[in-house]
This record gives structure tokens, sequence and C-alpha cells, in this order.
């Protein structure tokens, strides 16, 4: 495929996230692609279920996710984006925002979103989701 039509198939593939709308981020994924997410140990997710389930993940954690894009790196049936997210985790006794750091690289086939490995600056989110000492220190 011209680099033109992978642009519109990315472009709605960041729609789709944009709108948190699972069934067409899964949708954009070719049926026997993958999707690893490069931290806390997670496996490579292997076809439309396994990424979905991964997907669906994310979106539990963040429900208000938002990625502002800073880069996009096109190559011949790939692409390398760079981008910030902010969100509130969906964390008991926490409501502030954070903000973290993403590297997508995104291969196409047939189309479709081939693979993607996405590696994020997860100390952020980490911080979230360690209990805070004086509740450790009630039980």
């Amino acid at each position: 495929m011209a680099t033109a039509d992978l642009e519109k198939v990315f472009a709605a593939y960041r729609a789709a996230w944009r709108s948190h709308d699972l069934d067409a981020i899964v949708a954009l994924h070719h049926p026997e692609g993958s999707f690893w997410l490069h931290t806390a140990g997670q496996a490579v997710g292997v076809g439309r279920d396994a990424i979905r389930a991964r997907l669906a993940g994310t979106l539990a954690l963040l429900p208000d996710i938002v990625f502002d894009s800073l880069r996009v790196h096109w190559g011949e049936a790939f692409l390398v984006h760079e981008m910030s997210a902010t969100g509130t985790p969906a964390v008991p006794g926490h409501t502030d925002v954070v903000r973290f750091d993403i590297v997508d690289v995104i291969e196409f086939r047939d189309g479709l979103v081939w693979t993607k490995n996405s590696y994020l600056d997860a100390a952020p989110l980490a911080a979230f989701m360690q209990v805070p000492t004086s509740a450790a220190a009630a039980h």
C-alpha cells in the first residue's frame, strides 16, 4: 500500500482511539495481527480476541485517556508514533491525572495494523498502582 493509503488507515485508527471505540480499534487490526505492550511483563497478544482483551484493559485503567501526538515517522509499511498520554487512572483513592510518554511501532499488512509494539514510560503509572504507605500500615 502507498503511504497515503496507510495514512488514511492510521487516521481512522487514531480517531477510534480518540473516541475510545474498542470495536473500531480492533477492526483496524489484522485478524492474525499482534499487540505487545512492552511493560509489566505482558505477553504478546495474537489475534483480535487477545488484542481486544489487552486494549480493553488499557481503557479500563484509563477510561478518560487522551493522546497528544508529537511526531510520526513513516517507513514503507510501518510507522513510529511518538506521543504523550494523559488520563485519570481508575485506582481507588486517586483522582490526579497522570501523564506518560509512549512510542508505538506499527507495521501494516493488507491495509490493517499487523503488529503494534507499544513502549511507554511506566514510572508515572506505577506510582498510582502502589498502595500508599499509610494505608499499608493500617492493615
